[in-house]
Parts: C-alpha cells; structure tokens; sequence
C-alpha cells in the first residue's frame, strides 16, 4: 500500500481504487436487472464475445 503524500495530479496519476469500484458494479448490475436489460443467470460470453470462460455468470462473476 503506498504511502500519502503531496503529489501534483496530471492525466498519468494512477490512483488505488482496490474493492472501491465493486461497489458501484453491482449497483449497475442490479438496475440493469432490474430494468429487464440483463438477467444474473446469463452468460458474459453472451455479453462479452472474447470473454474466455464459457459458463460464467454474471452472478457467479458478481459473486467472485
């Protein structure tokens, strides 16, 4: 984990976000599936052609 300090924050920056963004994935997910636009029983290689897992759900993916 780096430390903080003072740096100046330019297009480069690379910010430690970790877990952060799961948190606003599965908001996305729900609301989608809430709307009828996904379903968690589906495939992400329905959603994602290049995906490398056949089987994976989004709600097995969710869950990881």
């Amino acid at each position: 984990m780096p430390t903080l300090k003072k740096t100046k924050i330019d297009l480069n920056t690379q910010f430690y976000i970790a877990s952060i963004s799961k948190q606003f994935t599965a908001t996305a997910i729900l609301i989608l599936t809430e709307n009828g636009k996904l379903k968690l029983e589906q495939k992400v290689k329905d959603l994602i052609t290049d995906f490398p897992y056949e089987e994976i759900t989004i709600l097995k993916k969710k869950k990881h």
